[in-house]
């Protein structure tokens, strides 16, 4: 078996506010505030770990702890002068630990441009190396095997430290490993804690019972513990490690499929598409962080294959553009949906006889008090959508009933389009709700976004942490197709929203292009050169 390398990597980086020059004077012993203007030393923040060392304090060259003035190396930085310790002294770090590859990485402002690292490597594979005796160990070895490394930084920190871990020669990018997990499991589904998937397989059950969480990936999982600390003449500190904070911050996603006994949803799973009343329901979660700018709120639909080829092209564009004729005479593209009891369905197809219609509402609650947040129903379709694509049958607008005059709603919906909304710009054909269902999805699993939460200021975020609660209206039944359905709660950044097709898209393209351009400049190397003219007799 080939060894892993581990090892320890520290970061320092410097900004372009402050590049460092050489100094000529020598490092002083400063014992009083009155000594500081002489001293060709500056003040600047600095973090470590999670310690925090005051702002009046040196840098970047050097750290100030309490009554210790520690010299690394001669440069200046610019900010206020401040008093300083009384003692030059060495600056050591080390690393106690059990197995792999730790990275201590320093974050600094955006005039960052550099980033120096170091490297301590401590897989053990060096006989002289103080964690050789722990090479063979295995992965429940008790008591664990210990060893220390020293190691000196020869930077300063001027900001939040990240510290990593590792490995070498781990291919986690293998295709069975990859498949090996359960995401269902992963994500609180009751029945798949006690079934897992196959793609567990063979860290699916053990003894026969279901292993939690089931496949490779979690078994191969991590598990070696790193304690760091600063050695000061002998004496060792130990630096606050913070373990919260260091996964992904993603999309709030609730599922609310009611598959499982204790849900609250669990009542209206078998409903059917025109529930008379509809089956309500409600969820309560937690909120951990603020979301600061304006909130998305998404409906999610899995095992839904709105890709298939006859899915897409059960629709009439013409009769969606306002076409009278299209109307009453719809495509024969959109059977079976094309006509009930005798008149035209509009809109006809099975993309929009399909078309989801739950109804969310989202709600705060403060000392047992629910306060409703405002959803915006507006704004979430596509401009050209909106304005270009989809338009009401020509007539008058402020009467869509006598528009739709002659036609019949297609079979799964409770009411006709032109009741769509109570609002005359968010009605019939160009109702958002709508325009949003009929731009089909690529992949069996997806979202679409329902409604937008803006922020009111700038001084509160628009969703604070806390408790809320989802009140659901249960419409769409998905326990038919093995679906699930789930609200999700989004930002976005400068780079825009979460849409992981694109990036796997060009992903795809761009390698299936490398791939034919090797193939192409192989065939022109080998065949390009060769003279295929034939010798013309006289």
């Amino acid at each position: 078996m080939v060894p892993h390398q581990r090892a320890i990597t520290v970061a320092h980086s410097i900004t372009t506010a402050a590049v460092p020059q050489p100094l000529t004077e020598p490092v002083p012993s400063l014992t009083t505030a009155e000594q500081i203007p002489t001293c060709p030393f500056f003040a600047c923040p600095l973090i470590l770990g999670s310690m925090r060392f005051p702002t009046s304090q040196y840098c970047p060259s050097a750290i100030l702890l309490p009554e210790k003035f520690l010299a690394i190396s001669q440069h200046r930085c610019t900010s206020s002068l401040v008093p300083l310790g009384s003692q030059v002294a060495p600056h050591w770090f080390f690393c106690e630990a059990e197995g792999v590859k730790v990275a201590i990485a320093g974050a600094g402002n955006r005039k960052q441009k550099l980033t120096k690292k170091r490297v301590i490597d401590y897989t053990g594979t060096e006989p002289s190396s103080p964690c050789n005796k722990c090479l063979n160990v295995s992965w429940d070895s008790t008591p664990p095997c210990t060893c220390t490394i020293n190691f000196t930084l020869e930077h300063s920190f001027e900001s939040n430290v990240f510290m990593y871990y590792g490995l070498s020669n781990f291919y986690q990018n293998h295709r069975r490993y990859v498949k090996s997990r359960d995401d269902s499991q992963l994500n609180g589904d009751n029945s798949s804690l006690l079934n897992p998937s196959k793609e567990c397989e063979p860290y699916r059950t053990n003894e026969d019972k279901p292993i939690a969480p089931c496949g490779a990936i979690a078994n191969s999982m991590f598990n070696d513990t790193l304690e760091l600390y600063r050695i000061d003449n002998d004496t060792r500190t130990p630096i606050t490690l913070i373990k919260k904070g260091i996964a992904w911050w993603t999309d709030k996603n609730i599922d609310y499929t009611g598959t499982e006994p204790s849900s609250p949803c669990n009542k209206c799973l078998n409903v059917s598409w025109d529930s008379t009343p509809p089956c309500t329901c409600t969820i309560n979660f937690t909120l951990e962080h603020s979301f600061e700018s304006n909130v998305f709120m998404y409906y999610g639909l899995s095992n839904f294959y709105q890709n298939h080829r006859r899915y897409v092209k059960s629709r009439d564009d013409s009769q969606l553009n306002g076409d009278n004729s299209s109307l009453l005479n719809p495509s024969k593209e959109c059977e079976p949906y094309r006509t009930n009891e005798d008149k035209p369905i509009a809109p006809c197809g099975a993309i929009a006889n399909s078309m989801f219609n739950d109804t969310l509402e989202l709600y705060r609650i403060d000392n047992d008090t629910r306060t409703p947040i405002t959803l915006i129903k507006k704004g979430i379709a596509w401009w050209t959508d909106k304005n270009v694509k989809f338009r009401n049958p020509t007539g008058d607008g402020n009467n869509l009933t006598a528009l739709f005059q002659g036609t019949t709603k297609p079979v799964n919906w409770p009411k006709p389009v032109y009741m769509l909304d109570s609002e005359p710009d968010n009605n019939g054909f160009i109702n958002e709700d709508f325009i949003v269902w009929m731009r089909t999805a690529a992949l069996p699993t997806f979202r679409k976004l329902y409604r937008l939460i803006e922020r009111k200021n700038n001084l509160q975020p628009t969703l604070q942490a806390g408790k809320y609660s989802l009140d659901i209206a249960y419409n769409y039944p998905v326990h038919s197709f093995d679906g699930r359905k789930r609200m999700i709660l989004s930002t976005i950044s400068w780079m825009g929203g979460k849409n992981p097709f694109l990036g796997i898209a060009y992903i795809t393209v761009g390698s299936i292009c490398f791939f034919l351009g090797v193939v192409l400049l192989i065939i022109h190397h080998k065949y390009g050169n060769r003279n295929t003219s034939a010798d013309i007799p006289n």
